[in-house]
């Protein structure tokens, strides 16, 4: 119980008016420093990828697995997710990373090490990095579902973060 009830209060916490949280926010400008960084232009936010990013990310966490694909006919695929939200394009690109930072809940910084783990997850891959520093990427929206996997000892938690990133 005590899980659920510090779950809740950190989505509660960081929802926007969006629906975004500060960690897709935070996990957002790091790509874009990151892509800076290598003289890439900024992508620009896609709300329809981050709609279509939180339904997966939502999905996977409740089915405690990663996939690109769901067991579903309307949101089975990247693409079918994107349409199903409004987007019409014939350019998506979909990377998924699971996470996990152990981290005190006051830590002023628990949201930059969260979105800090994510990117160098996906820097380390070199089909996801190839992804996030393709100059043809023009947008993107992702969206991260975050989980009390375990309770440490002096408020010290286990966070584990599902997270998707759509790229237009």
């Amino acid at each position: 119980m005590k899980k659920l009830l510090a779950l809740a209060a950190v989505l509660i916490i960081y929802l926007t008016a969006s629906g975004q949280t500060s960690l897709d926010t935070v996990l957002f400008n790091k790509i874009n420093e990151y892509r800076l960084s290598k003289k890439l232009k900024e992508i620009k936010w896609d709300t329809t990828g981050f709609k279509a990013a939180r339904h997966h990310s939502l999905y996977l966490n409740g089915k405690n697995f990663i996939s690109h694909y769901e067991d579903s006919i309307v949101y089975k695929s990247m693409e079918s997710r994107y349409e199903q939200f409004g987007g019409k394009t014939d350019r998506l690109s979909e990377i998924i990373a699971l996470g996990c930072c152990n981290v005190h809940d006051n830590d002023p910084c628990l949201l930059d090490k969260l979105a800090e783990e994510i990117l160098n997850l996906w820097k380390k891959s070199p089909p996801h990095n190839r992804i996030i520093l393709d100059p043809a990427n023009t947008s993107g929206g992702g969206s991260n579902a975050c989980t009390i996997r375990e309770q440490g000892i002096r408020g010290i938690k286990n966070y584990v973060v599902i997270s998707t990133f759509v790229f237009i």
